[in-house]
């Protein structure tokens, strides 16, 4: 971490030292909010607001006393009932933890093309989606860093866009205004099955690891490594009507995933 980075973290832990002292309410959800890890929660705040640390500790606090005005603490405690309603949730809103990668970061899949969404209102699928990142947040990931004996506070999303209309681009352009530029930069929307764009993609990431190659004594597994994790960050969405970069496109995820052309999916 670099020496301005640790400086924003160091200021934004003793603002935090504070408020948390003032008001035990968001000391509690805190904790269950950072599960032990809490550099690496302060450190995903600050990247949020470029590593500003006063803009980083509103973001914080105003997520703390959402939590807290919500009852979000009790939330896993609160079953969407009856059984009926539940299941028809999960049949339109389709997101699963599908396995984990080599890193032991947890995978989902979400099938964005082929939700519905029509099943209850929008209360109901709010819950549903607050309880997924709950039991992800406060079970899934703790039992990861345990397992692996590292603090592990991230995921892999794996998007499918089988199914997903053409309107829906629409809806991302309401939306990208909202975002931060460096969030907007990740997001590509691509023609046709996008896969002159996934091997471009591709190529960017293979000269990358050779120039450190040159730089390094490297081997095949560190290239391998590298490309995960520069590909990681990249949400790459391909509408078509016949073929999409999707878990049901298995070679377009690989070009997505060089790593993976050695590996079932």
């Amino acid at each position: 971490m670099g020496l301005v980075s640790q400086d924003a973290l160091n200021q934004l832990q003793a603002l935090m030292d504070q408020v948390l002292l003032e008001e035990e309410p968001l000391q509690r959800t805190f904790q269950n909010v950072h599960q032990g890890c809490v550099a690496e929660t302060l450190t995903r705040f600050l990247k949020a607001r470029e590593w500003n640390a006063t803009k980083a500790h509103k973001m914080i606090v105003d997520c703390l006393k959402w939590r807290v005005q919500n009852e979000i603490d009790n939330i896993l405690s609160k079953p969407i009932i009856p059984t009926d309603l539940y299941r028809g949730i999960r049949d339109s809103q389709l997101i699963g933890l599908s396995g984990y990668s080599r890193e032991g970061l947890p995978v989902f899949a979400i099938g964005v093309g082929l939700s519905t969404f029509d099943k209850a209102s929008v209360h109901y699928y709010v819950q549903s989606h607050i309880q997924i990142n709950e039991y992800r947040d406060r079970v899934i990931l703790p039992s990861a860093s345990k397992k692996h004996e590292r603090p592990i506070t991230t995921c892999v999303k794996v998007l499918d866009m089988t199914g997903l209309k053409l309107s829906a681009l629409n809806q991302i352009k309401v939306v990208k205004p909202l975002l931060q530029e460096r969030t907007r930069r990740k997001v590509q929307v691509l023609q046709g099955c996008g896969r002159d764009e996934l091997l471009k993609v591709r190529s960017w990431i293979t000269r990358l690891c050779h120039i450190s190659v040159e730089e390094k004594a490297l081997d095949h597994q560190d290239i391998q490594r590298m490309e995960m994790k520069i590909a990681i960050p990249w949400i790459i969405l391909s509408i078509s009507s016949s073929t999409t970069t999707s878990r049901s496109n298995p070679e377009s995820m690989k070009l997505l995933n060089p790593s993976s052309r050695d590996r079932s999916m």
